[in-house]
């Protein structure tokens, strides 16, 4: 990912609002244009923060359908979602992403990974799946990834 200067910060943005109304301008070619989606608030925050920190453009929400929503208004370069969520699960989320934003990377994750859900995110499109609880580093490795196949980082 290289190194991403602080001057491409990214307001705090959680269930997709962001100050200002700005956009995912950054003059960096190299960052990516993330959204987070996790029911569980606190483990949201602490993705954003630590996407941020990393220097990408970061939006989050705990609302799945608000991610649809959310993507409609500006697009993103990789979805990072939860699998089990109430009012539509992350298998639903990410069929619908895909329908609708073919190049773009989903990134599942699941306290559930032995199970059929991470087998089905796989093979239905998923980019990769994290198990949880997973390292922060196994989320920059995947991302290092996903922004090359994205964006064509190195």
């Amino acid at each position: 990912m290289g190194a991403m200067g602080a001057a491409c910060r990214t307001p705090r943005s959680h269930d997709g609002l962001k100050a200002g109304g700005e956009g995912f301008a950054c003059a960096h070619a190299d960052v990516l244009r993330v959204l987070v989606v996790e029911d569980d608030a606190h483990l949201l925050g602490i993705l954003v923060n630590l996407l941020e920190r990393l220097g990408h453009s970061v939006r989050g929400t705990t609302v799945p359908p608000r991610a649809l929503q959310l993507l409609e208004q500006e697009p993103a370069d990789v979805i990072l979602s939860d699998l089990r969520m109430p009012e539509m699960d992350g298998l639903s989320l990410m069929r619908a992403v895909l329908a609708r934003h073919p190049d773009a990377k989903v990134v599942v994750m699941t306290g559930f990974a032995s199970g059929d859900d991470a087998a089905s995110a796989v093979r239905d499109g998923a980019y990769s799946c994290l198990a949880k609880p997973f390292k922060f580093e196994e989320v920059v490795a995947v991302l290092r990834g996903a922004a090359r196949d994205a964006i064509g980082v190195s």
